[in-house]
């Protein structure tokens, strides 16, 4: 189940550590975090997913596609 507001990964790392860098999770920070935090990439990834997901959830309504039926 998606949360509501997940807390975005840069968040724990600012509060924690870096606080005066502004952070975007890209794959090669997911990598430089997990190795400095003994976690793995895909942790820091899917926080970001899950908070880019929460942030866009608007769009979905507004997104109009129709459906394509495979023959």
């Amino acid at each position: 189940m998606a949360m509501k507001d997940p807390v975005h990964p840069g968040a724990i790392v600012q509060e924690d550590c870096l606080k005066p860098l502004v952070l975007s999770v890209s794959i090669e920070m997911a990598y430089r975090l997990s190795t400095a935090f003994g976690s793995t990439p895909e942790t820091w990834l899917g926080m970001q997913l899950a908070v880019d997901l929460a942030q866009s959830r608007h769009l979905e309504q507004a997104i109009k596609v129709e459906h394509i039926v495979a023959a």
